[in-house]
């Protein structure tokens, strides 16, 4: 059942620029296909990042689709090594669609939306989850919606230690979404600080029923490349000075848009990069100037 779970019907090919053919099965390649998920081809993963390292165009939809082939890799060696005690064949589905399916109500131009008065994306993630069409599309792969959405928010109720298991997965010191992004914005942005041996660290993770994972003294070399790669990274891509600048003026300009009435909250939701900017331009509020010089490349202090 685990291998069925993990290995039948893998026959659609989608290939990725870092991680070679990654499959799917055809109704997750249904999944890939709709609409909510398409809208993630328009979110770049590093927002303004491309101003200063003009490669970093890579996608949300790239980014989650190799969260994806990397949790299918890790719940493969984890059934070997003793979780197959617990994994069911529907837990194990519901999980890779949470991995593929976890930065779906992700806010556009990266992170520049995070400290704003907004729904988290997880939470948004759920509700399209349990929402048509992906609910009926997530259901005919074999998943349960519920059980996904409940995998990606953890404020979503649910029970069992098998949904625990998942969770403790998808966010955790090593998990899939760490080793993914690392690897893909340091090779985008042309920077070796984020490089992960992703293949040595799945070959030293153990399953633990509670905790996710546990590792033995050779991951402990692992669990600090990717802390030092993470500090590496944001000293020298995510808090680049130029994103930086662009961050500060459209969080400016959204705030001073949102504190005066002009955009509600709502509005901000499903848009992808140049939805957000395209709203800015119509609603005329104050400072809806600082987003248009953003889009031009004008940033503050540069």
């Amino acid at each position: 059942m685990i291998e069925a779970a993990l290995q039948d019907g893998f026959t659609e090919p989608v290939r990725d620029a870092l991680w070679g053919h990654v499959y799917l099965t055809p109704q997750l390649e249904a999944i890939i296909k709709s609409a909510p998920f398409r809208r993630l081809h328009r979110i770049a993963q590093l927002g303004p990042a491309c101003f200063c390292y003009p490669g970093a165009t890579h996608t949300r939809a790239a980014h989650s689709i190799g969260v994806y082939h990397i949790t299918r890799r890790l719940l493969s060696n984890l059934a070997q090594r003793g979780a197959e005690d617990w994994l069911t064949f529907t837990g194990i589905r519901s999980m890779l669609c949470a991995a593929l399916l976890h930065d779906l109500g992700h806010f556009p131009y990266a992170h520049s939306l995070r400290e704003l008065p907004l729904k988290d994306h997880e939470e948004l993630s759920a509700l399209a989850i349990m929402t048509e069409p992906l609910r009926s599309l997530i259901a005919a792969s074999g998943a349960d919606p519920d059980m996904t959405a409940a995998i990606v928010d953890g404020k979503v109720s649910g029970t069992g230690s098998e949904l625990i298991f998942y969770r403790k997965l998808l966010s955790g010191c090593l998990d899939p979404d760490k080793l993914d992004y690392l690897n893909r914005d340091a090779r985008y942005c042309g920077v070796p600080y984020g490089a992960q041996d992703v293949d040595f660290i799945l070959s030293i993770l153990f399953p633990h029923k509670e905790r996710g994972v546990e590792i033995d003294s050779r991951g402990i070399t692992c669990v600090e490349s990717v802390l030092f790669s993470k500090y590496l990274m944001y000293r020298s891509v995510y808090w680049h000075h130029s994103v930086r600048s662009a961050d500060a003026m459209v969080k400016k300009a959204l705030y001073a848009a949102l504190e005066n009435g002009f955009i509600v909250p709502e509005d901000l939701f499903n848009l992808d990069d140049m939805g957000l900017f395209t709203l800015m331009a119509e609603r005329h509020s104050p400072f809806s100037d600082l987003c248009e010089n953003v889009l031009k490349g004008k940033l503050f202090g540069m």
